[in-house]
């Protein structure tokens, strides 16, 4: 898969510590996104997920806004996955987004249960599901 550097959320991003961390804010063109030509979300494990004891936990939202301050969760989610299904290659997201989303997007990632010692995504938006 190809993704444009304009088009990504995050690049190999390291996500280690207990809590939640979002990705960068990418500000879409106004008017309805989705409409039209179908623009997917593509968010894959770079560097496989590991945890002292196997139990860490990871959950990606993508979010929107439309003033670039306050964000809400969309129907985007993975859900709960556990560190173990968190391998190289693994794609959490390869999905078209929902037509009437806000012009700013975001992904917000949650890491539990237990702090991760290794794991890597990249995410980011293209017209492809290749």
């Amino acid at each position: 898969m190809i993704l444009d550097k304009k088009g990504l959320f995050d690049d190999g991003k390291a996500l280690t510590s207990i809590g939640t961390t979002y990705s960068d804010v990418l500000p879409m063109p106004a008017g309805d996104i989705g409409r039209g030509t179908p623009v997917y979300l593509h968010t894959q494990v770079v560097e496989a997920f590991a945890s002292g004891t196997s139990i860490g936990t990871l959950a990606v939202t993508l979010q929107h806004s439309s003033d670039g301050v306050t964000y809400t969760d969309t129907v985007l989610t993975t859900g709960v996955k556990a560190v173990t299904d968190l391998t190289v290659g693994t794609r959490l997201f390869q999905t078209a987004l929902p037509v009437g989303l806000d012009k700013n997007l975001r992904l917000k990632y949650v890491v539990a249960a237990e702090a991760m010692t290794a794991g890597k995504l990249t995410s980011g938006l293209n017209i492809s599901t290749e």
